[in-house]
C-alpha cells in the first residue's frame, strides 16, 4: 500500500465507486477519449491499475482513529 495523506476522500461515497471501478471500464474511458498517449497508457494500464488504483490504503477503522 502506498498511503497518501494529502490525498482526501469521503469513504462513504469512495468505497462503494471503487468497488465498481474497474481496468475494463478506465479502458473504455481512455478509448473513447482524446487524451494524449491514450496507446501507451493502455499497453501499462494494467500495471497502472495495480499499482495507483487498487493498491491505496482504505479509511482507518474508528477504534484505530480513537486511539490517535
Amino acid at each position: 500500500m502506498y498511503p497518501e495523506p494529502w490525498h482526501l476522500s469521503y469513504a462513504a461515497v469512495a468505497v462503494p465507486a471503487m468497488a465498481l471501478l474497474s481496468e475494463e471500464l478506465i479502458a473504455a474511458a481512455i478509448q473513447t477519449g482524446d487524451m494524449l498517449g491514450a496507446a501507451a497508457v493502455l499497453d501499462r494500464l494494467p500495471e497502472i491499475f495495480r499499482s495507483h488504483v487498487v493498491n491505496v490504503a482504505g479509511p482507518e477503522p474508528a477504534t484505530q482513529l480513537a486511539a490517535k
